[in-house]
């Protein structure tokens, strides 16, 4: 039996918005646009899932006037690429993204304080000999992160994104998961497997910009997004105008849109954290504080964190009235390398960067430290690259450890650094697979035993911050990690 299902876009200023669907052969059905600025019409529709798209002459100012679009709905919350063409589901009569029966929402989490963290890229960390990965091959991947200690997951970004392979900072539809990893239901099938596995699933999300293929880019750019960049030496796509105000409407369009990606996902997809990236580039406090609250209520009573990639890192982000819970502690990574490396000897600036109460932090919920990320070089790299003997790089590389899941604040691995991933990173887009086997060998497996042990360490010591000099860890310490 049909329901009338009703389709709608934002285009307030847009003279024509027509709706083509497989539903309808492709040809165009008219819409209607209402004293809200949006355009909408109904179609009778059966169970079943189809395809749409609209059709529109554009306002962009990088096109000539009248120039006509055809944009896949930008609130679109499923992708299909290859046909240009957004996908809707209907069961019951109703329109549905990804149905799934979550099994492990009461599963009971791991404290907060109690966080060791795991960034991963979905098609790199999944990838195998048959190719990327995708949310299946990380689900069944989940034992090693459990048997290593791991109890949170941080996704690089996973919203759809133009082709099939790339770090995904270039979203193209922002509340759509990237197809070439999957389905919704896979996604969430991921989440619940995660959870049920005690593993919180933290993701990075893009409010500072998208990539020019953006849909809302093509429908009206200059309601979106700001027409120069903010920071001309860091700028990767139109970056979203959280100034703008639609006076006529009464509507901020890019804060709308933002708190529409939030509640999305997090009703959807049941996350525990959003990292929120780039936010010195964003550099608007005002959003920032109200959806990191927006979040935060939506999250309802669990335990949820709000984390900045600010850099370099600014204990005002968090502190006080700082917008943020957590942040990204960039100044750990590069002093502990250089230490490591030989390249600083300032024990004050070491001291700082293992107690971040020394630089103004007020608690370890506030900092997420690590050794590398996707941005950053691994340190075995980087000690290797100083021409030390391999017996030496890999002692400091095993004291960078002890440093990291022992100093004040949240410790993140990066995928592979477990086993001392010793594949070079490629450049954004060049996804490529982990060298898995080096868990069976050494280093790798002994590297592996001594995250291991430190991370039940921490365990062990409970929610109390460590310090590096602690007795009871350095006693529990290799001696393969003393300094030679």
């Amino acid at each position: 039996m049909a329901a009338e299902i009703e389709f709608s876009l934002l285009a307030p200023y847009n003279e024509v918005v027509v709706l083509q669907g497989d539903f309808s052969d492709w040809q165009d059905i008219p819409m209607q646009k209402g004293d809200d600025g949006i355009w909408r019409c109904s179609r009778a529709l059966a169970d079943g899932t189809y395809l749409y798209r609209f059709r529109l002459t554009s306002l962009s100012w990088f096109w000539e006037p009248g120039h006509w679009c055809e944009p896949i709905d930008p609130w679109a919350t499923q992708v299909d690429e290859a046909q240009k063409a957004a996908v809707l589901t209907v069961l019951d009569g109703q329109r549905v993204s990804g149905p799934y029966t979550w099994a492990h929402d009461t599963v009971v989490q791991p404290d907060l304080w109690q966080t060791v963290a795991y960034e991963l890229h979905i098609g790199e960390f999944g990838a195998d000999e048959q190719g990327l990965g995708n949310f299946e091959k990380v689900t069944q991947r989940l034992e090693h992160l459990s048997s290593l200690g791991i109890n949170a997951i941080q996704m690089m970004p996973v919203a759809e994104f133009p082709g099939e392979r790339s770090w995904g900072y270039n979203p193209a539809y922002p509340l759509a998961p990237e197809s070439a990893y999957g389905e919704p239901a896979q996604l969430k099938a991921m989440i619940d497997a995660c959870h049920g596995q005690g593993i919180r699933v933290f993701t990075d999300m893009l409010f500072n910009h998208v990539t020019p293929d953006c849909p809302l880019n093509w429908i009206d750019a200059d309601y979106w997004f700001n027409r120069e960049p903010s920071d001309p030496d860091f700028n990767w796509g139109p970056e979203f105008n959280y100034d703008k105000h639609d006076e006529n409407f009464d509507r901020w369009p890019a804060w709308d849109f933002a708190g529409q990606v939030v509640d999305h996902w997090l009703q959807a997809y049941h996350l525990d954290g959003i990292r929120y990236d780039a936010v010195k580039q964003l550099g608007h406090p005002r959003f920032l504080g109200w959806i990191t609250e927006r979040a935060s209520k939506m999250a309802g009573l669990k335990p949820f964190l709000n984390i900045a990639e600010h850099i370099p890192d600014d204990p005002k982000m968090v502190c006080g009235e700082g917008p943020m819970d957590a942040c990204w502690h960039d100044s750990f990574c590069h002093i502990v390398r250089d230490w490591l490396c030989g390249h600083n000897t300032d024990l004050e600036a070491l001291k700082n960067s293992l107690d971040g109460r020394r630089r103004g932090y007020e608690h370890a919920l506030q900092l997420i430290n690590y050794l590398s990320n996707h941005d950053q070089p691994r340190l075995i790299h980087a000690l290797r690259d100083t021409g030390l003997p391999e017996e030496q790089a890999l002692s400091r590389y095993q004291l960078g450890v002890v440093m990291l899941l022992t100093a004040f604040g949240l410790p993140m691995l990066r995928m592979g650094d477990e086993w001392g991933e010793a594949r070079r990173r490629n450049d954004e887009g060049q996804i490529q697979q982990l060298d898995w086997a080096a868990l069976k060998r050494e280093p790798g497996t002994g590297l592996f035993a001594l995250h291991q042990a430190l991370i039940q360490i921490r365990a062990d010591q409970g929610v109390r911050p460590m310090v590096i000099a602690s007795p009871s860890i350095c006693s529990s310490v290799p001696k393969a990690c003393q300094w030679p």
